[in-house]
């Protein structure tokens, strides 16, 4: 099955999206599901986008719209407010008010696959099926600092990907770790609202 290689890179390290949902379920021991989140982001450009995260702590929420950035988190009361550098250069807007700064990390990787792909080590590859998914299996091999919140933490943990390769995306991520105690845990990440 071929791929349209040229066609991947762009949509791979996009840095705004129309709009893009997606649902985290973590798993204990026993295999039951015991946290869930959903996530939901707009976004027109660096400095205009949504992004809201419910989930049983409640809802925290995070806009900018160019000149502000705002954020609502549960049980903090009220809502921060922080302006946007005026005027905005590159470096500001793209690291500190852009939706990545914002988004869980885990979810920005899954619509920039090359945020995951540069932190891991792929262990196979399936062909691309007749939609352009790819099957992969990869190890962490960094060592990202807190509070880094993606796929790639170190430590016994091996990541069972999904690789949409026509929209530059990942769709499906299963993480599996080992505890302490030596018991496989795992968690579910899913894109149910992949940008077009």
């Amino acid at each position: 099955m071929a791929s349209d290689i040229a066609a991947f890179p762009p949509s791979a390290v996009r840095l705004s999206v129309s709009a893009a949902g997606a649902e985290s379920v973590r798993f204990g021991a026993d295999g039951t599901e015991r946290e869930t989140s959903r996530h939901l982001l707009r976004a027109d450009g660096w400095l205009h986008w949504d992004y809201t995260v419910r989930d049983e702590r409640g809802d925290a929420h995070h806009s900018c719209d160019g000149t502000a950035i705002r954020s609502t988190l549960p049980g903090r009361g009220g809502t921060r407010h922080c302006p946007v550098p005026d005027p905005p250069t590159r470096d500001d807007p793209l690291y500190f008010c852009s939706w990545t700064a914002f988004a869980r990390g885990w979810f920005a990787e899954m619509l920039r696959p090359v945020d995951l792909l540069a932190r891991v080590r792929v262990t196979s590859t399936g062909d691309p099926d007749g939609e352009g998914r790819m099957r992969m299996a990869a190890e962490p091999t960094g060592s990202e600092l807190s509070p880094y919140s993606g796929f790639s933490l170190t430590g016994r943990r091996r990541l069972e990907l999904v690789l949409d390769t026509r929209r530059g995306c990942f769709t499906e991520v299963t993480v599996v770790h080992r505890d302490s105690a030596g018991a496989d845990r795992s968690s579910f990440h899913r894109l149910t609202r992949p940008d077009p």
